[in-house]
């Protein structure tokens, strides 16, 4: 029988699998890890994942500094403006409204009872704030189509 392969468990050494906690991360020998999901921005229908359509902060910033033909700071001070004023209106309780995209709004979650997950007591749930936002007509019609 041959020697172990340098860096694998000797019980698995036959067929290349790293042990079982390296089967959590995905590191089998021949594999190669994934790389970075792909991202899209309002590129039509795909077939590809939920995470792979997620867009980050970074990549807006970039898409709005090409269309708005503006440099990557004076978008991400746009962006984080933009983002630091709806969250004061919405910390002083009052609403966000944009004409046929949506509304920023805060929900109120009342006080309620629950059960403690552990020891099955009953609990108090106190009252909370929520943000929440409703899409406009028009977003959701260019979602739909």
């Amino acid at each position: 029988m041959s020697a172990p392969s340098a860096g694998l468990a000797p019980k698995y050494a036959k067929c290349g699998f790293r042990g079982p906690s390296a089967r959590r991360r995905g590191a089998w020998t021949g594999e190669r890890r994934p790389g970075r999901p792909k991202t899209l921005l309002a590129s039509g229908k795909s077939k590809v994942s939920k995470e792979e359509r997620t867009v980050t902060k970074s990549e807006f910033v970039e898409h709005i500094a090409e269309r708005a033909d503006l440099t990557k700071k004076q978008a991400q001070d746009a962006v984080d403006a933009m983002l630091g004023t709806i969250e004061e209106t919405l910390s002083r309780g009052s609403d966000v409204t944009f004409s046929g995209f949506g509304k920023f709004h805060v929900a109120q979650r009342g006080e309620r009872q629950g059960v403690h997950p552990r020891t099955g007591e009953r609990i108090k749930i106190a009252a909370s704030k929520s943000p929440k936002f409703s899409a406009g007509a028009a977003l959701k019609k260019s979602v739909n189509h």
